[in-house]
């Protein structure tokens, strides 16, 4: 990362994020295309994820990892600057979930895609509203979060909260679902400002990315 992009402070780096990876989402945001605020989603997040390495202490941590595509990038970022992944995800679908798939084991997957980096990435194999994952998220020191988990107004506030020692950015995932309709987050959306206010921290929004972005308080210091 350059120099002068790392020394902007938090909301000044996030305001040149969009300006500058949202290119592609304008595109498709004008041809009526699916999956609008999605396609430069794990650009965005890498990039945060090495500032905030850049700028604070701690690990990176990801609640909600699925097959693992994002925990990737984020295990990139740890090994360069000598942190830690811990990934949160219990790996359990039922009947009815957008996941659900009998025959696919969804936690294999995410191990086969993260093997390279196993060494450094912790595992919580329990939903992140369990009280031991808690415990655990907050035994370590963090720089950036990720809340990619439950979409729910409650899920997403005891997820926040759980995050709220981060030291730098929490992502949150899919604030914005064009692929859908506009309003369908809605309810995140409120959890999402509702967290901002809890937490103390600025909430950075723009509507043609998926995830928006919840800066620290500007009496944290930086690395």
């Amino acid at each position: 990362m350059q120099d002068h992009i790392a020394a902007l402070s938090p909301p000044e780096f996030i305001d040149w994020l969009f300006t500058n990876t949202t290119g592609t989402e304008l595109r498709a945001y004008r041809t009526g295309r699916e999956w609008q605020g999605s396609f430069q989603n794990h650009q965005r997040l890498g990039i945060v994820a090495e500032y905030c390495a850049v700028n604070y202490p701690g690990d990176l941590v990801e609640i909600g990892c699925l097959f693992g595509e994002a925990t990737v990038i984020f295990a990139a970022v740890a090994r360069r600057h000598g942190r830690r992944v811990v990934a949160v995800d219990p790996w359990q679908y039922k009947d009815g979930d957008p996941y659900y798939d009998p025959d696919k084991d969804h936690y294999k997957l995410f191990c086969d895609a993260t093997a390279e980096w196993s060494d450094i990435i912790d595992v919580i194999r329990m939903s992140s509203s369990d009280q031991r994952a808690i415990n655990e998220i907050r035994a370590h020191s963090l720089c950036f979060a990720y809340q990619d988990g439950l979409h729910t107004p409650d899920g997403v506030i005891t997820d926040l909260l759980t995050l709220s020692h981060c030291a730098g950015i929490i992502a949150v995932d899919d604030v914005m679902m064009y692929d859908v309709k506009p309003t369908s987050n809605e309810p995140t959306r409120r959890a999402f400002y509702e967290s901002a206010e809890l937490l103390g921290r600025l909430p950075m929004t723009h509507y043609l990315s998926r995830e928006w972005y919840l800066c620290p308080p500007r009496e944290v210091e930086r690395a």
